[in-house]
């Protein structure tokens, strides 16, 4: 009798390999994620569909096809934002929204144009008095400052005068420092003391030197007065004796 050798590890693997496979699970599709878009189109009565590319057929592009899809597309667009509106005044009535006013209108002053000026013949003296009479008439309220060359007073009030005279000097020794110094006219000087006293200082360029015409007012001065002023006070120095 011939016995052969039987390998227990073969037999192990060989009744492995006869077994059933076992059954796999396939692995569950992920939920879908939220889409806030869709909800919020839905809340209107929008429903989103997916088209796939084999679905899309466009027709060709003309002006009356994109004419006729705006005009399909404004009735849609018309209650959407009618229902917009409806949320963002309930927004506003219960106080989520700050309530958004219009602008105000406010309408520009319109200022008196200044009076012609005529210069007065005759001495320097009168010919200064002529030209702070007229600027006094033209421009109610304000007291009217009239400084020579070398920082002397030639009209106004002297016990007022101080304030003024300080102020000119000081601004002249800033345009002698600076560039402004190169320049024929320097730049008005405009300082406010107090909410009822503003000063307005206007360099002018004459025959007989640099002097400023000095004006304390209880509101400043417009920009669209000030070349009016100085022009005149040239020509009131410029004037024949």
């Amino acid at each position: 009798m011939q016995v052969s050798w039987i390998d227990a590890d073969q037999i192990s693997a060989l009744a492995e390999g006869l077994r059933p496979s076992p059954k796999v699970t396939p692995p569950a599709a992920p939920e879908p994620e939220h889409d806030i878009m869709s909800e919020a189109a839905a809340s209107f009565g929008f429903a989103p569909t997916l088209v796939s590319e084999e679905q899309v057929d466009l027709p060709p592009f003309t002006l009356a096809a994109a004419a006729q899809a705006v005009a399909e597309a404004l009735p849609a667009m018309t209650d959407f934002r009618t229902k917009l509106q409806a949320i963002r005044d309930r927004a506003i009535h219960a106080g989520l929204m700050p309530r958004q006013l219009p602008p105000p209108i406010i309408a520009e002053a319109v200022l008196p144009e200044l009076p012609a000026f005529s210069p007065l013949t005759g001495s320097i003296a009168d010919r200064i008095a002529g030209y702070a009479h007229w600027a006094g008439a033209a421009l109610p309220g304000v007291e009217i400052y009239i400084v020579g060359d070398h920082s002397e007073l030639l009209w106004g009030q002297i016990e007022k005068s101080g304030l003024i005279l300080s102020a000119i000097m000081a601004s002249g020794a800033a345009t002698r420092m600076s560039a402004l110094s190169a320049c024929e006219n320097s730049a008005p000087l405009r300082q406010t003391f107090d909410m009822d006293l503003h000063l307005t200082v206007i360099p002018c360029s004459t025959r007989l030197g640099t002097m400023h015409v000095a004006m304390t007012s209880p509101s400043p001065l417009p920009d669209s007065y000030l070349s009016m002023l100085s022009q005149a006070l040239i020509a009131a120095i410029a004037a024949q004796d």
